[in-house]
């Protein structure tokens, strides 16, 4: 007689649960000194590029007769003196706008000088040719006094 065996597995233990544990990731900050030199230099100032514009002498004419109305030779001849007639011999206006410094900080083709930079911007004397003709018109005393220009204001 072949008999089986039955076997009964009962529950009635107690296992008793297990706390949760959760992970927690505590960050640590550390500081590893970098050879100075693998440092990347600061970078140096660079000035702002001024507008690739190129200007005639006849072009600048009709920029000072727009601002200057009957005064524009006059302008003219002050500007072209004052950066020692590069502008009658053909170099582009708006170049010598934008390079053109004396040797007191003076500005533009009209050499406006740096005592007059509290009124009149620096960057827009040497970017824009009609602020600099406005400029030079209100220096002159609306182009009664040219004596701001001692040398060529009275060309």
């Amino acid at each position: 007689m072949s008999s089986k065996r039955r076997v009964v597995v009962s529950s009635s233990i107690a296992i008793p649960a297990l706390p949760t544990i959760i992970p927690t990731i505590t960050p640590t900050i550390t500081t590893t000194p970098i050879p100075v030199s693998t440092l990347v230099p600061e970078p140096t100032f660079v000035p702002t590029v001024l507008p690739a514009l190129s200007i005639s002498a006849a072009e600048f004419k009709r920029i000072l007769n727009r601002v200057l109305g009957q005064l524009t030779d006059k302008a003219y001849r002050v500007a072209d003196c004052e950066v020692g007639y590069k502008i009658s011999a053909g170099i582009d206006v708006m170049y010598l706008n934008r390079t053109e410094v004396g040797s007191q900080g003076e500005v533009s083709v009209f050499q406006i000088h740096p005592i007059h930079f509290d009124v009149w911007s620096r960057e827009l004397l040497q970017s824009n040719l009609e602020y600099a003709a406005q400029a030079a018109l209100a220096l002159s005393h609306n182009g009664v006094n040219w004596s701001a220009w001692p040398t060529c204001g009275y060309r």
